[in-house]
C-alpha cells in the first residue's frame, strides 16, 4: 500500500522463492499484474512502466486495452 500511496509504478519483490531461483517478481501497481524475471530485466521493465504511465496520462496509442509494461 505504501508504494501505491507514494506514486510508485512498480514493486520489485525479492522473497525466499525469488532468492532460491535467482529471479525477482515485478508487480505493475497500475493493473496488479506481476511477472517473475531475471534481475537484469528490471531496468527495461521500469523504463516501459515509466513510458506507459506517460501514455496513460498524456498520450494515446489508439488501443485502450494495450499494456506495454508487462507485454
Amino acid at each position: 500500500a505504501r508504494a501505491n500511496d507514494g506514486g510508485a509504478l512498480l514493486a520489485v519483490i525479492i522473497g525466499d522463492e525469488e532468492l532460491a531461483t535467482g529471479e525477482v517478481t515485478v508487480r505493475d501497481l497500475h493493473n496488479g499484474e506481476q511477472v517473475r524475471v531475471a534481475p537484469d530485466e528490471v531496468a527495461e521493465i521500469a523504463a516501459k512502466a515509466q513510458n506507459a504511465d506517460w501514455l496513460r496520462n498524456f498520450g494515446s496509442i489508439g488501443d485502450a486495452d494495450y499494456d506495454p509494461v508487462l507485454s
